[in-house]
């Protein structure tokens, strides 16, 4: 029987093989979110035993196996999270005379936090809220794999923010200080998605490197009082230049390649400097930035025209400043023309793909308007193919000499048939003379 403190996320279980000489062996642990589990209620279920390290494929201890287990969580406390104080009304001001929002967010916990020395013990783990040039940091908690911060902030959000980035950080024992911190996961909080109310989610944590193989989680409490909106930088629109396009059965599509989230850190540089190409058919635009990091804003305009047969367009995500060749493609996203209605407006996120085709956890944010289509008409689907098509012109040659043939007998009949009435006209003529 276990009493259960507010804010408290994961329980904790870990495996020993005592011996004789009062050594213990790690066997395995098993960490359970709480919130996941029923309230009074029985759960009997077997659980796989898992690495507690950072790495496994360097953890001594080799893990193998399940344990059988017997849970009731009989009734689940209330955890209060505590507000900050917001002025409203200055906080409206600023937005109007700035763009900037604001947002509360409260760090409570998190569960299945890996251990960067097995042997060292429980680690001493902090969060960094990161939103553009804010920044903010919970203080060092060690209460071993589930910390619990229980932390708010009130957060400034300039008018680029997209995403607050979570880091979870683990700082070096006593006995490594010079190794500095270690990255334990990171979360990506996409401002867009949160509610006008105060709401309570968990986030998984991405491992920095992904031969890592625990997935922790984190949570928090989100309160957005006025979420700032980024000015989009549209393309300029060109009529002239759309109607010399549309003379020449060409579509043009406009795009604005806003930002992404969420992607992979380099395992050489631990962050990104990427770029953007978008590829429609024989047209292609690049979007290059100088700014690094894993939530990039780029915010660039870009006008394609687009050839009659192209269906889709590609967006490229690439790292220019990669630390290795395999390193620089990051993903890629396919959008069908299909879905595009002509004239109307989309600002979506889109899932990056990797190179064989699987979704990552990365997303890309787009803009774009297909200004004006240009209908493709398919020969096949009209039941023509390629012999028909030349069945069709060997009939319209033929036609045509046809045509120049029926000229040539009536200029040579019309002659011919004057110059017959002429003679008898003159013979006559003679005739009458004669009498």
């Amino acid at each position: 029987m276990f009493e259960v403190a507010p804010g408290v996320g994961g329980l904790e279980l870990n495996l020993f093989d005592e011996d004789q000489i009062g050594s213990n062996t790690f066997l395995g642990s098993v960490i359970l979110r709480l919130d996941d589990l029923p309230e009074n209620e029985d759960l009997v279920q077997n659980f796989a035993l898992q690495s507690r390290a950072l790495n496994p494929e360097a953890d001594p201890d080799k893990v193998s196996g399940s344990v059988k287990l017997l849970l009731n969580y009989f009734s689940k406390g209330e955890l209060v999270v505590q507000i900050p104080a917001y002025d409203a009304e200055m906080g409206l001001a600023k937005y109007h005379a700035t763009g900037r929002g604001s947002c509360t967010m409260c760090v409570i916990c998190a569960v299945n936090l890996p251990l960067v020395d097995v042997k060292g013990g429980a680690p001493s783990v902090f969060v960094e809220v990161l939103a553009g040039e804010s920044k903010t940091t919970t203080k060092a908690v060690t209460t071993g794999r589930c910390p619990v911060w229980n932390a708010p902030f009130l957060l400034d959000l300039a008018p680029e923010v997209q995403v607050c980035e979570l880091v979870v950080k683990s700082k070096p024992s006593t006995l490594n200080v010079s190794k500095g911190d270690t990255v334990l996961g990171v979360a990506n909080v996409l401002l867009a998605d949160l509610v006008g109310e105060l709401a309570t989610s968990w986030h998984n944590l991405i491992p920095n490197k992904s031969s890592y193989g625990i997935k922790g989680s984190i949570k928090i409490t989100t309160l957005p009082h006025l979420l700032p909106e980024m000015p989009l930088n549209y393309p300029r629109r060109e009529v002239a230049r759309i109607r010399e396009n549309a003379s020449k059965g060409l579509g043009t599509m406009e795009l604005v390649v806003v930002g992404a989230k969420q992607l992979p850190r380099d395992p050489g540089t631990g962050t990104r400097t990427a770029t953007a190409t978008v590829n429609a058919g024989s047209r292609k635009g690049t979007i290059d930035s100088a700014e690094t990091g894993v939530n990039p804003v780029w915010n660039k305009p870009l006008t394609l025209e687009i050839e009659p047969d192209v269906v889709s367009l590609k967006v490229d995500v690439r790292d220019k400043n990669a630390s290795a060749a395999m390193h620089k493609f990051i993903g890629s996203v396919t959008v069908a023309f299909d879905a595009w209605p002509e004239g109307e407006e989309i600002d979506d996120w889109f899932e990056l793909q990797d190179e064989s085709g699987a979704p990552t956890k990365s997303m890309i944010r787009i803009w774009g308007c297909y200004v004006q289509k240009i209908s493709y008409i398919d020969p096949a689907e009209r039941g023509l193919t390629q012999g028909a098509i030349g069945d069709v012109e060997v009939v319209c040659i033929a036609g045509l000499c046809c045509l120049f043939l029926a000229l040539f007998l009536g200029l040579f009949l019309g002659l011919f048939l004057g110059l017959f009435l002429g003679l008898i006209c003159s013979c006559i003529r003679c005739l009458l003379l004669l009498y």
